[in-house]
Formats: structure tokens, sequence, C-alpha cells
């Protein structure tokens, strides 16, 4: 083989291997995960700026005044904590089924949490957030995948002829000619593209200076396209690849997110259990203190009570029994509560089914520091996380429209090597091309600007635009999660006082309808009995409430401690809970929370 016809070949196939190998070397590039440096291509103090603003945060958390006495301090005294030993009389019986014959299910917070990160539907439709946004980034990828093209194309000219130049003779100018292209190119993160074809091609005609007759062509081309302004470098072509991934983080975070509400609603739905539960025992033990002074009075029958007393009992215990009908429904939609957020098929729901809390509500005081949970949510929170990346993507955005301001100009470079035969010999056609001459180039500038460029000048500005808004945003969002520690910690506080408050309270009242128990045989057979029905009836009333804002404020006490952690962000850490990418067995990529304990 002709050795310039080796050289060239040898040129053109390591092209081939490079279009070829390309996509799988820039995978690997893109692979490294944000290696290079970002910051140093936006340019601008955006990001340092944010950065300055998440540390004003950071610092003014010090000084929000947690440990400030409240206002009401000097008028009210207090115990410091509820005794360490005290346990509520029904704290032992709603772990304990309300029916012989149901089927019991025993759960606690953390089970529930469980069986909701692996079976609630709608956590799984958060968890296709990040996959769709994931799809972008293989999209602005795929801009530089090698594309292998065939283009053919078949013509039959008959046309009248304006000049005997064209033919030598014949009034009409005949031709056929079929054409055949196929080649590979690629755009590599220079902005280069580059072009490799091969084209086959047969003309036949009637006019008589064609030579030679049923002529075959060939002719093979290497091209390149460089950009030297708009459109130049890797960071410019590989700033939507990075806005994609960015994209994809911030789904990410958003996923975090809507699943720390979602699960926050799983443990109040599991403490609203608890306190309809223990409203239920409260209202039985209330009926059953009713029916007992019932049945004492209908025994002594007139000799030492009066009728009206005793229907005024009866229509007490009547109003009573009404209330509890309303609390065991109360339950029943407490539990189809846990059922709707947790989706597990295993707990079937119906008449038997009875879902037993198994964890008490603690009583403990708990210290919330604001400045540690401030640390904690600038580090944790997925809202923050979410608002500095979407800032940091407006800014990449920006940089690439200011270098969209400036005019095209590319240079332009092409290679290429023709052969010609007669006889639709295409085959002499292709060989010839590699056997004669050196080969044919061309060298030149391509220059475009369009005049007032206000195309480009719009986009710039609207991108200037949204990098202050989500400046903004950001601030918003920072001032935001302060607003909500500042209120989760002082929620705490507040909580835990109110059920110290209640507590004396329910004591109190404890205290009150024990004195009057005590008096019952001697006030029924006296002439203040109707008196004493009054006051028995309304000491059980008041009694009853007191235990049930004790309870509700135990609930709340519990609910805010959780909160609190969802208001730093580390509800998903509470419970060692990660997402982890797996496949799915549709076949696609998804997202599914796991235990990490467990899944180590």
């Amino acid at each position: 083989m002709n050795p310039c016809r080796n050289r060239v070949v040898i040129a053109l196939s390591i092209g081939l291997v490079v279009l070829s190998s390309g996509a799988n070397a820039e995978e690997a590039e893109e692979a490294a995960a944000f290696q290079y440096d970002t910051q140093s291509w936006i340019g601008d103090d955006d990001l340092r700026g944010a950065e300055r603003l998440v540390e004003r945060y950071r610092s003014q958390a010090q000084s929000v005044g947690e440990d400030n006495p409240p206002y009401w301090t000097e008028t009210v005294r207090d115990p410091d904590t509820i005794p360490a030993d005290f346990r509520p009389w029904w704290q032992h019986n709603v772990v304990k089924p309300l029916s012989a014959t149901s089927k019991p299910i025993y759960e606690n917070p953390e089970s529930l949490v469980l069986r909701a990160v692996a079976n609630s539907a709608q956590i799984r439709v958060f968890s296709d957030i990040p996959i769709v946004r994931e799809t972008a980034e293989l999209e602005a990828k795929g801009r530089f995948d090698p594309r292998v093209y065939l283009e053919g194309k078949l013509t039959d000219l008959n046309e009248p002829v304006g000049s005997t130049l064209k033919t030598g003779g014949p009034d009409r100018f005949l031709e056929d000619e079929w054409l055949l292209k196929a080649g590979i190119k690629k755009k590599f993160l220079t902005g280069t593209d580059v072009d490799v074809s091969q084209r086959w091609g047969v003309l036949d005609n009637n006019s008589e200076f064609l030579e030679p007759k049923d002529q075959a062509n060939t002719r093979l081309a290497f091209t390149i396209t460089q950009p030297l302004l708009n459109g130049f470098g890797v960071k410019y072509n590989r700033t939507q690849i990075d806005i994609a991934r960015i994209d994809g983080r911030v789904a990410l975070s958003e996923f975090k997110r809507q699943v720390e509400s979602h699960l926050l609603e799983v443990i109040r739905a599991y403490w609203g259990v608890y306190l309809e539960r223990a409203a239920l025992l409260q209202r039985r033990a209330l009926l059953d203190n009713t029916g007992v002074l019932v049945t004492e009075m209908e025994g002594r029958g007139t000799f030492d009570t009066a009728l009206n007393q005793q229907n005024r009992v009866r229509a007490k215990l009547a109003a009573r029994r009404s209330d509890l009908v309303r609390a065991e429904t109360a339950v029943r939609n407490a539990e189809a509560r846990v059922l709707s957020l947790v989706n597990d098929n295993t707990l079937v729901f119906g008449d038997q089914f009875e879902l037993i809390p198994d964890l008490a509500p603690v009583t403990t005081p708990k210290s919330v520091s604001t400045e540690m949970a401030m640390t904690l949510a600038l580090e944790n929170r997925p809202e923050i996380d979410q608002a500095i990346k979407q800032l940091k993507a407006a800014a990449l955005r920006s940089q690439m429209t200011r270098r969209e301001l400036m005019p095209v100009l590319n240079l332009v470079f092409q290679y290429y090597r023709d052969g010609l035969e007669g006889d639709d010999d295409v085959s002499g056609a292709y060989s010839n091309q590699f056997d004669v001459g050196d080969g044919s180039y061309v060298l030149g500038l391509v220059f475009e600007y369009p005049l007032f460029n206000r195309e480009a000048r719009a986009r710039h500005r609207r991108r200037q635009v949204e990098v202050r808004q989500l400046q903004e945003q950001l601030r918003t969002t920072l001032e935001t999660v302060s607003l909500e520690l500042q209120v989760s910690t002082r929620e705490v506080k507040t909580a835990y006082r109110e059920m110290l408050a209640k507590y004396l309270a329910m004591k109190s009242a404890q205290v009150e309808n024990e004195t009057l128990e005590q008096r019952q045989g001697v006030d029924l057979a006296s002439q203040s009995g109707a008196v004493y029905i009054e006051l028995l009836l309304d000491a059980q009333d008041r009694l009853s409430e007191a235990e049930y804002e004790f309870l509700q404020s135990q609930v709340t006490y519990n609910v805010a401690l959780v909160n609190s952690d969802r208001a730093t962000g580390t509800l998903l850490q509470m419970y060692d809970i990660e997402p982890r990418r797996i496949d799915h067995e549709d076949g696609l990529p998804a997202y599914r929370l796991e235990q990490v304990s467990i899944a180590q």
C-alpha cells in the first residue's frame, strides 16, 4: 500500500478511536464529582456572599437570648420538675388491649417510622423527584456523545438548456446522481466539533463535457470547528452538566425535607393514638365512678336520698356514657390516620385490629440550646442546602450567558481526499482517494455578531436578576429557619412548663375529689345531700378535665421534642435513616430510605 495512504489511514483511525473513546474518558472525568473549582468559574461574590450570610446567622444564634427569664417568673412558683417516679394511673393500662377479642399490634415511634420509610406510598412519590431531576444531567452529557449518521440522496434531472456550454449540443440536460454519506461526529468539552465522514457517489449525464463517463466519486473528509469566543472552553461547555447535577442534588435535599415532614406527621399520629386511648380510659374510669354512685343511691332508695338526686346522677351517667362512645370513635380514627400515613399492608385494618402504643411519653426536662440548634440547622436543614445550591446554579447560568454576549468566531479546518473513476467503479474511486495526491485542506474563520444583540443581553439580564432573587431567597430561608428554631426551642420549654402546671392542677383536683368521696356516706344522708351530689359530680368533671389536660400537655411536650429535631434537620439522623440509591424491580433507578445500622 502507498505510504501516504498508510499515514492517512492511521491518522483517521486514531481520530475515530478518539471519537469513540472520548465519551468514556469524559464520563470518568465527570465521575470525579466536582473536583474542579466551581467558584473560580463563577468569579463573582455570589457564593462568598452566601457563605458570609450563613456565618452571620451562625453568630447571631449566640445572641438570641433563649435563657432570658419569662415575664411571669416573679409571679409563678412551679416546682423544678415532675417527680421522676410519677406515673399517671392510666399509663400502665394504655399498653393493654381495650378489648378481649381484639388483635393487638404493639408499636412505638421508631417502629412506625421504619414501617413508613419501607411502605409509605407518599414517601415513594417523594423519592422519585431526585431520579427525575438526575435525568437532566445525563441529558446534558448526551450533547457530547459521538453521533453516527448516514445520509442518502438520489437526483434525477430533466431540464431545458439555456447554454450549449452545459451539454455541448442536446437541448435538454439529463442527469442521474446518487450520493451516500456516512460518518461520525462528536462535540468535545472544549467546544470543538469534529466530523469524520466518507462519501460515495455515482454521476451520469448527457453532457459531452463529462469525462469520464458514468463517474464514481468518493471523498474522505476530516472537519474540525473550534469556537474562539462564544462557546469556547471547558468551563462554558460543562456548565449545563454542572447545573443539571446541582439541580439533582437540590431535588435530593427536597426529598429529605419532604420525608422529614411526613415522618413528623407519622410520629404526631402515634402520639394521637396514645392520647385518644388514654382519654378513652379516663372516660371509662369517670363512667365507672358515676355508675358506682348511681348504684349506691339506688340501694338507699328514697330512705335518705331524694328522687331528684337520683335522676340528676342518672342524667350525668347517660351524658358520660355518650362521651365514652365519642372517645371510642376517636381511637379508631387515630388508628386509621396512622395506617394512612404508614401504608403497611401487614397492618390490617378492621374491627378486631388494635394499635397499641408501647412507648409512654417522657416527662423529664430536656435542655435545648438555640445556639446549638442553629449550628445543627445550618449543617443539616435541607432548605438551606437547597437555597445555596440554587444560588450556585443561578450564578453558573449568569456566567454562561455572559460568555454568550461575545460574538461568534469559529476556526474551521477541513482535510479531505477525493477519488474519481469511470464506469460506475465505486470501489476503484474509493481506492483512488488514498493512492493519488496528498489530499486537500481548507482553513478559515467564521464570524457572526447580531446588531444590538438584544436576545443575548435580555437573557443575561434575566440570569442576573435570578441571582439577585436567589440571594434574597437564601436570606429569607435563613430567616425562616431561624424563626422556626427559636419557636421550636421555646415551645419545648413552654410545653414542659405547661405540663408542670397541668400536673399541679391535676394533683389538686385529685385531692378535692378524694376529700368529697370520703364524705360520701355522711353527706348523702344529710339534708344537704343535693348540694353534695352537685359538688361531687362537679369535682369528678374537674378531675377528669384536669387529667385530660395533663395528658394533652404530655403529648404536646413529646411532639415538641420531635419537632425540635425536625427544626434542626436531624430527624432522619435520630433514627439513623439515610437515602440510598437502588435498582428498582422494574429496572429503573430509585431512592429508598434505609436504617444505616440495618443496611450495614
